[in-house]
């Protein structure tokens, strides 16, 4: 019952931020269609002051410039029209186009057209300073009109920037009182539309948010609701499945700790079996340590003779084991000399770690009291273990046994 809940939990968690990405999303082509839909007008009004513009000036810039401006410009806002007309913007549109690429593409189209008006204030600048005045008018036009691309605000800062910050710039760069008049003039202008659009930017957000959370409130609260009805239909069924289930452990339980007991059984009458033999080993090695052996050949008794200690301490361990699993496992308090323990382990796993390429060593603390007291069977196995695994994972370079005193008993 307590994992269905959780799992539950984890679910709604889950939907909510899943819902919260869609929720932006929504609400970014939500404003992007309302860009398109509402920029009618504009593209017009953009197209229109661009015949009128190379008509007026046809006489005092070279023919093939103005052309190729003014076909660039068409074919922007042709591009545009045929996105009007077949509402290719729409989800379900005449001509079963990707629409989210088409808005993509629209987007591209109106920081063209922003860029295609900010050419005419550095490469078609007129010489005349009526058609300059004119040129002013007819951006400043331009970069009113563009409020119909405010539903998307970064598009039209782009828009406009791209529109009047040549403009300013040109008039401060011609110098001059009333050219740096007409810059100053334009600047303001740019701040006071950037500003004006950025209010109505967050009132549009504000107004996108609140229905699409309401939307997504009412959708979360019904989905949970039938949830939580199934989950309650599911409860009651496993109410009546845990009874069974209860009755089922019980009889588990008591098979398991019948197991338990013949595993701890059968692990000390094993234990004690292969331990005989091998102290049977650990004797005849050390009567040939009493032999007549050669340096090397008493280096590999003595190698042989801790390796059958270690096996010997293994099989300590798994009877340990079965000491443990039935309560009766008991720790020594004795002497030992920690030197001693760290040396034969090093000797146990010198000629593994040179077969390995790893430096094996020990680094202990001259502080270190000659004895301590504790459980040197039980220090003895948790060093091994340390050592056997850090050499199972270093391919290279060395393993060091540190050993500092922390604290003296006193």
């Amino acid at each position: 019952m307590i994992s269905h809940t959780e799992n539950l939990g984890v679910h709604i968690a889950g939907l909510s931020q899943e819902s919260r990405a869609s929720h932006n999303e929504r609400i970014l082509q939500t404003q992007i269609v309302r860009l398109i839909t509402g920029s009618g007008f504009s593209n017009v009004a953009g197209i229109a002051m661009a015949i009128i513009w190379v008509g007026l000036i046809w006489k005092d810039l070279p023919h093939e410039v103005l052309s190729v401006w003014l076909g660039v410009m068409l074919l922007l806002f042709v591009y545009r029209s045929v996105v009007h007309y077949y509402k290719l913007y729409a989800d379900e549109n005449k001509l079963s186009v990707d629409e989210f690429v088409v808005r993509r593409w629209y987007l591209v189209s109106v920081f063209l057209s922003g860029a295609g008006w900010g050419v005419t204030s550095t490469l078609m600048f007129p010489y005349n300073e009526l058609h300059q005045i004119v040129l002013a008018f007819i951006l400043v036009g331009v970069s009113a009109s563009g409020v119909a691309y405010s539903s998307v605000a970064w598009v039209y800062y782009g828009y406009v920037g791209c529109v009047l910050l040549p403009l300013m710039i040109r008039f401060f760069y011609t110098g001059g009182e009333i050219y740096n008049a007409l810059s100053a003039m334009t600047g303001f202008f740019l701040i006071v539309m950037v500003m004006a659009v950025h209010r109505m930017y967050k009132s549009s957000v504000a107004e996108l948010e609140l229905s699409y959370t309401n939307e997504t409130l009412i959708g979360g609260l019904t989905e949970a609701s039938a949830s939580l009805e199934k989950l309650n239909h599911d409860l009651k069924g496993e109410i009546e499945h845990g009874k069974k289930i209860g009755v089922e452990l019980k009889a588990a339980k008591e098979n398991a700790e019948q197991m338990s007991q013949a595993k701890g059984e059968f692990l000390a009458n094993m234990s004690h079996e292969i331990r005989t033999p091998m102290n049977g080993v650990i004797g005849t090695l050390q009567l040939l340590e009493d032999t007549k052996l050669s340096s090397e050949q008493k280096e590999f008794v003595d190698t042989a003779h801790k390796s059958a200690d270690a096996l010997l301490a293994i099989l300590n361990d798994i009877l340990d084991l079965s000491k443990i699993e039935a309560g009766k496992l008991h720790f020594e308090n004795i002497a030992f000399d920690l030197r001693v323990i760290i040396k034969d382990v090093v000797t146990l796993y010198s000629l593994k770690a040179e077969q390995q390429g790893v430096v094996l060593k020990q680094e202990i603390e001259s502080t270190l009291p000659v004895y301590l007291m504790g459980d040197p069977t039980r220090v003895r196995q948790v060093i091994v273990n340390l050592v056997s695994n850090a050499l199972k994972f270093t391919q290279q370079g060395e393993v060091t046994i540190k050993v500092n005193v922390v604290d003296v008993a006193t």
